[in-house]
């Protein structure tokens, strides 16, 4: 019977070696997964602000045009 339990208990050793080592895998990739998203996040947060300073531009000249083309339009 000792044999048994001897085999039985180094069967179980390996067992929570090869799931500590699957763990340590696992975290890692989670680790890597969620660097991946914050980067993805840090790129869409530039996108939008450069959308934003784009949009803003855009504004910026299509009222100065507005403006202008009042101006012409009094005189006119």
């Amino acid at each position: 019977m000792a044999e048994i339990e001897n085999h039985t208990i180094r069967l179980l050793q390996e067992l929570r070696e090869g799931l500590t080592r699957l763990e340590a895998k696992v975290n890692d990739g989670f680790e890597h997964i969620s660097d991946e998203f914050e980067d993805l996040r840090k790129v869409m947060a530039g996108e939008t602000v450069l959308g934003r300073m784009a949009a803003k531009s855009v504004d910026d000249r299509l009222t100065d045009l507005e403006r202008r083309v009042g101006e012409i339009e009094r005189r006119g």
